[in-house]
């Protein structure tokens, strides 16, 4: 398993797979060394080793943010590191994945599949022919955990709070 990402996500994701006994590998912005030995990984790297996990994974997860470094990182070239046999699994942001690299990828036979929880476009257009190539989408709800749920629960009842005392609410895209 490779992960693309140690943070929460990333972190959260290897909690879950030690349980299935799979060797896991990873990429880490900073100090990998340092990740691998607190993690328990079998090897991390940095992101100009991204090729060589993509090459040794049956399965890449991307956990990282999008950001001017990452958005499209997984485009024809970064895909056709991968083996004819790996999955790719976005769990973080739509923008990581180059819509028409993957449709190529997967028409091809560069890799198997791909299961996809975000999208390059929100919604996803449900005609869009990638759909009909081997792939498992989820309608944006892998994150909906009690945990995530509680938290929104919260930044609405601060927000609510907010309001009331005559303050600008949180996170407002247009205050």
């Amino acid at each position: 398993m490779g992960i693309v990402g140690l943070g929460g996500i990333g972190q959260a994701l290897i909690r879950r797979l030690k349980g299935f006994g799979v060797r896991m590998i990873g990429i880490k912005r900073h100090a990998p060394q340092e990740a691998q030995a607190a993690l328990g990984l079998d090897w991390v790297g940095g992101p100009d080793q991204l090729p060589e996990l993509l090459g040794r994974s049956d399965v890449v997860f991307l956990c990282l943010p999008v950001t001017p470094a990452s958005t499209g990182l997984m485009n024809r070239q970064t895909l056709a590191c991968m083996q004819p046999h790996a999955f790719l699994i976005n769990l973080s942001r739509g923008g990581l994945v180059d819509r028409d690299a993957l449709e190529w990828a997967l028409s091809s036979g560069t890799i198997a599949g791909a299961g996809l929880d975000v999208f390059w476009q929100e919604p996803p257009d449900p005609d869009d022919p990638i759909f009909d190539l081997n792939v498992l989408a989820t309608p944006h709800i892998g994150g909906s955990t009690d945990r995530s749920l509680q938290g929104i629960l919260a930044g609405v009842v601060e927000n609510i709070r907010r309001v009331e005392a005559g303050q600008a609410p949180l996170n407002c895209a247009r205050p």
